[in-house]
């Protein structure tokens, strides 16, 4: 039901075609509690609280083009928010920090934040579009993206 790379990740409910979790974003729910939701209709998040991935929500071709070009290939999913976006997904302990990307829309989520995960549904349908391991990069090289 979920993409093998979250499998083993902390989970957590998120409402019908909504990104707003159910309960906190800290609160991690058991796994087939979280299924069965999904069952249901409803939406699924990963907790990236404590975490040690990092994902970065791509809003435009702009910055999806940056992360491709300037960081390793990675899990890689298509959200489809306002007609385009992706999350890219990265081992990356070290970095910690939430950050809003140039544009403005785009952003780095870690610790404290969450992020809908497959096969939940907004606008569309979120659907993994590159199913690689999740890459490991290092807070200096994510800095480059970011800054």
């Amino acid at each position: 039901m979920f993409p093998d790379q979250l499998a083993d990740q902390p989970l957590i409910r998120v409402k019908h075609r909504s990104k707003e979790p159910v309960i906190d974003n800290y609160e991690v729910e058991p796994i087939n509690s979280v299924a069965s939701w999904v069952q249901l209709g409803y939406n699924a998040g990963i907790c990236l609280a404590d975490s040690p991935l990092v994902v970065i929500d791509a809003d435009t071709t702009e910055i999806a083009t940056e992360v491709y070009e300037r960081l390793p290939e990675t899990f890689t999913v298509n959200t489809g928010g306002s007609g385009f976006g992706l999350h890219y997904y990265y081992h990356c302990p070290e970095w910690g920090r939430n950050a809003t990307l140039r544009n403005g829309d785009s952003s780095v989520r870690t610790n404290g934040w969450m992020a809908v995960i497959p096969p939940s549904q907004r606008e569309s349908q979120y659907t993994v579009t590159r199913d690689v391991p999740i890459a490991k990069i290092g807070a200096g090289e994510l800095g480059d993206v970011v800054d």
